[in-house]
């Protein structure tokens, strides 16, 4: 079917980018719940854009004393919170992009590694299975 072995790599991983988006954004609107992390993650980006007022710690950490740093709001929150208009939901669209990001960056670093190209993407594609990445 395919006469270039590369667009054939590329159409597999193309495919099985498509099955995990698919399978994070279907019902993304009844699966997804707005959580106290994400109203807070809201109000401080939405201090940024109208009050000005940028932060110089990030959220808080599971543990009660310890800060991630104020990347996160950078980064993930404002740029997709401003394009989807403060919807929450927007986040989720961005981790399931970056979550594929992830998969062509794990599929370029195992054929870096010199694994075999079949190889690489039976583990992406495992990876793109697993229920802690949906």
């Amino acid at each position: 079917m395919f006469k270039n072995k590369s667009f054939k790599i590329i159409f597999i991983l193309c495919l099985i980018i498509g099955l995990f988006l698919f399978q994070s954004l279907f019902k993304i609107t009844f699966y997804a719940g707005f959580w106290a992390d994400q109203g807070r993650d809201l109000i401080v980006v939405r201090n940024m854009v109208i009050n000005h007022v940028f932060p110089l710690k990030g959220p808080i950490a599971s543990t009660l004393t310890l800060h991630t740093p104020p990347g996160f709001y950078y980064l993930y929150a404002l740029p997709f919170l401003i394009l989807g208009h403060f919807n929450p939901q927007t986040a989720l669209v961005w981790w399931a992009v970056y979550h594929c990001l992830s998969f062509v960056f794990i599929f370029l670093i195992f054929k870096k590694l010199k694994f075999k190209t079949q190889t690489s993407l039976v583990i992406v594609l495992f990876l793109s299975l697993l229920p802690e990445w949906i």
